[in-house]
Order: structure tokens, then sequence, then C-alpha cells
């Protein structure tokens, strides 16, 4: 294998110093015979080659000729100038009529493509702020959240309740101990959905009242066409009770664990009425339900 590769590297030598003496031998023929041609340069002297000219005086007359023909073939197709000629002559374009259509139409491709461009870059600009919207969401929605669970912590909670009562002395601060600990155990069913409330039916309703158990579900209370009471259990998403707590005890602090029917601070009353218009919104949507049923068993008889 070794002896391989030293007799493959010693040819590969040998041909790139033949190549060498091969170009330079080129190069000196070629200097020679431009000097013999009369040529001004060896590159000169390389043109004349291609069209098969040997002296300068050929080449100039070749040049010459080359001139006028291109003067006369600029005329005849109604070209500007020569430079004209040349320019459509090397797009394989014969009349100024067809190279000034070839113009219009570049032009109108480069406008095109400046538009594309244009439009691309405002995609592209219209996305990149839409995604630092989406990211400055996200980030704003994550700090709420951070902030919501801080809030819904018990020993949070606590100082905010311990905050509302104020200070006490002899017999107040049973009061104060026993009030604690009520509104500590409303928080902790709260912060799981875990409120109850009985709603009536507002004037002009299809049902008479519902009731939210636990948060879990609500039971609707209605009279059928024979005018019998029933009751419906519809199931909710307890993690809207659980919102909705919490933005009223961000909002009102410790105001939302007074008593739920005497509510006399605006906390408590805040979080009654958004608990009342969830339930009536979730009586309605199945009284709808149920009336639509009923239509549409009308119509199939």
């Amino acid at each position: 294998m070794k002896k391989f590769l030293k007799y493959f590297l010693l040819i590969a030598l040998v041909l790139f110093v033949l190549l060498m003496v091969i170009g330079a031998i080129s190069s000196s023929n070629n200097a020679e015979q431009a000097e013999i041609g009369g040529f001004e340069s060896v590159s000169e002297y390389k043109l004349a080659k291609k069209e098969n000219i040997k002296t300068k005086v050929e080449y100039d007359e070749f040049i010459k000729r080359q001139i006028e023909a291109d003067k006369k073939a600029a005329k005849t197709g109604g070209f500007v100038n020569i430079d004209e000629y040349k320019k459509a002559k090397s797009l394989s374009i014969s009349t100024k009529a067809l190279y000034d259509k070839y113009i219009v139409q570049q032009e109108e491709k480069r406008k095109a493509e400046e538009l594309r461009v244009a439009e691309e870059k405002r995609k592209a600009e219209e996305k990149r702020i839409a995604e630092e919207k989406r990211k400055a969401e996200e980030k704003r929605i994550a700090e709420e959240k951070r902030k919501a669970e801080e809030f819904m912590k018990p020993e949070y909670v606590k100082q905010l309740i311990k905050k509302y009562l104020g200070p006490c002395s002899g017999s107040g601060c049973k009061i104060n101990i026993a009030l604690l600990d009520e509104y500590l155990k409303k928080h902790e069913d709260y912060s799981k959905g875990k409120i109850s409330a009985l709603i009536s039916g507002p004037s002009g309703s299809k049902y008479i009242e519902a009731y939210l158990r636990n948060g879990k579900q609500i039971e609707v209370y209605y009279y059928d066409g024979k005018l019998k009471k029933q009751r419906d259990t519809v199931k909710i998403d307890t993690s809207k009770i659980i919102e909705i707590y919490s933005t009223s005890l961000r909002n009102y602090g410790a105001e939302v664990f007074e008593n739920w029917y005497r509510a006399p601070k605006q906390g408590i009353k805040n979080l009654k009425s958004k608990i009342t218009s969830f339930v009536r919104s979730k009586a309605r949507e199945h009284m709808i339900k149920i009336n639509s049923s009923a239509e549409n068993e009308w119509n199939s008889k």
C-alpha cells in the first residue's frame, strides 16, 4: 500500500511539472506570435486568434468591419446607438421595439420583486410584533398567576384577615380569634371552589331557582309542561368559581369572608354578585336547551 502511494505521488508530481512546463511554453509562444503579428498585447492576439486572424492589420480591419456591421444592424433595428444594439444583441433581441418591450417587462419584474420583498418584510415585522406581544402576554399571565397563587396562600390570607379585623384587647381578642378561624376555614373551602349558594330566578326567567352546590354543580329547579316542579343537575367547571373568588379576594381582601346573606361589605357583595351572575347564566343556558329540545320534539310529531 505504501509503495503504491509512493508511485502515485511521484506520477502526480511529474504531471504537475509537465503542465507547468507546457503552460510556460504556451505563454512564451503566445508572446512570440503576438510580437510577430504586430499586436499591442498578448490578450489582443488571443482575441484575434479566436477569429483565426494572425496579424494586427487584419485584426483592425476585422474590428472595423464588425463596427460597421453593428452600426448597420443598429440602424436597421431602430436602435438609438450601438451600445443599445449590443445590449439587445447579447439578449438575442433584433429590434428596438422588442428591446423596449423587454426593458418594460424587466422594470415590471423589478417592481413586482420590490413589492414582494416589501410584503415579506411587512409580514415578518408583523410576525415579530405578534410574537413579542404573545411573549409579553404569556409573561403577564404568568406574573398574574404567580401573584394569584401568592395571594391565595393561607399565611398571606391570614395576615389580610388580621389586618382587616384590627387590633384587639381582652375578650375582644377571643372574638377576633374565632373570626380568624372561621375566615381561614372559608378561605380553605373557597380556594377549592367549595361555595354553595341558592340563587332565585329573576323575573320572567324560565326557572324558579338555582342552587350552586360546593362549586361542582348547579341544581336548576323549574316547572315542566304539567306545572310539575323538576330539578336538573348541571355540571360546571370548578376553576371558574375559584377564579371568581380569587379576583374578589385580590380586589377586596378579607371583606369576602363576611356573611353571605347580610352582605354589608363591598367585598362580599362583589363575590355574591359575580357568583350570582355565573349561576344564572348557566341556569339560563340549561333552560334554553330544555325548551329547544321540547320545540324539536313538538315539531317532529
